[in-house]
Formats: structure tokens, sequence, C-alpha cells
């Protein structure tokens, strides 16, 4: 079979390219998505409840999450609350570093990442700073009453890249 002319240097490049890129394949060490930008493959958030559902928080005392942070990105607590009990309805919720909830749950002076006061109900949306040891707080020190919190608070956040640009 004859090709005319101008068919003849196509069909050449073809051929050459796909010789090129079978020995490519074959060689040790390819990877094909080594010169990929990051962005070319986008990275699902991954989400984890923390707490969820209905807690008892006994009066005159707390209830707490412990979580751990590390080798991730964009870590985000974020959820809502809601109490009952007593005559206010209140609890207060707090998101502590560990340092900070030793410091507290032992009486002394701590920081807070949040701290939603004695509510009824509220929301949470705090981005981490950096990995760690959080406890997310119901805290019902303050009352005689029993309260009951029903909560949906997760953390968010995305896988830390992996590869030479990191």
């Amino acid at each position: 079979m004859k090709l005319p002319f101008i068919v003849r240097p196509l069909f050449v490049m073809v051929l050459f390219a796909v010789a090129v890129s079978t020995h490519a394949q074959q060689c040790p060490g390819y990877n094909p998505t080594m010169y990929q930008s990051p962005s070319s493959s986008p990275t699902t958030p991954t989400k984890e409840q923390l707490v969820s559902g209905q807690t008892i928080v006994k009066a005159g005392a707390y209830f707490y999450e412990q979580f751990a942070v590390d080798r991730v990105r964009n870590a985000r607590v974020t959820g809502s609350f809601n109490a009952s009990g007593g005559t206010s309805n209140d609890i207060e919720v707090l998101l502590l570093e560990e340092s900070s909830f030793e410091n507290w749950k032992n009486g002394h002076s701590a920081p807070a990442l949040y701290s939603s006061g004695h509510i009824t109900s509220g929301k949470i949306d705090v981005l981490l700073g950096q990995t760690g040891t959080y406890y997310i707080v119901f805290n019902n020190v303050f009352s005689q009453s029993e309260k009951q919190v029903f909560s949906d608070i997760s953390l968010t956040y995305l896988p830390e890249r992996s590869g030479p640009d990191t």
C-alpha cells in the first residue's frame, strides 16, 4: 500500500511517538505523574466525626473528647450544639490545646481556641494552626443540673502533600 506524500511524514511521527512512549514506560524509575502539578489531581477533604448525637453531662461535671491533628493541612473544627436541662438550658463549649486543657481542668487560667460562654445553642468554626492534641469540652461545672447536649461537631482536613514541592 502506497501512502500519499503528505501522510507519510505524519505516519512516521506517530510511530516514533509510540516507540518513545513505550520505551519510557519500560525504563526503571518511570513515573508518569512525576511532572504533573499538584493542582492537576484535586484532593478530597477528609471529615472525622468528633462528637455526635446526645451527650449527658452530669451536674457540676464536664465531658471531653480528645483528638490529634498530625500531618494534615487546613484542619478545621466545625459544627453545632444545643443544650437542654436545668433552669437555663445552657452549656459552655470549649476547644482547647493540650496544655490549656491541663490548666483548665486544674482550675487555672487557660486560653481557649473557642469558648461559647454559657449558652443554649451555638456553632463552632475554628481553623487549627498547628499539629497537636486538642480537646472539645462540654463544661457543666457551673450548674447544679444535668444537661443533655445534642451536637454534630467534626474535624475536616486535607492530607499533607507528599513529593518534592512540600
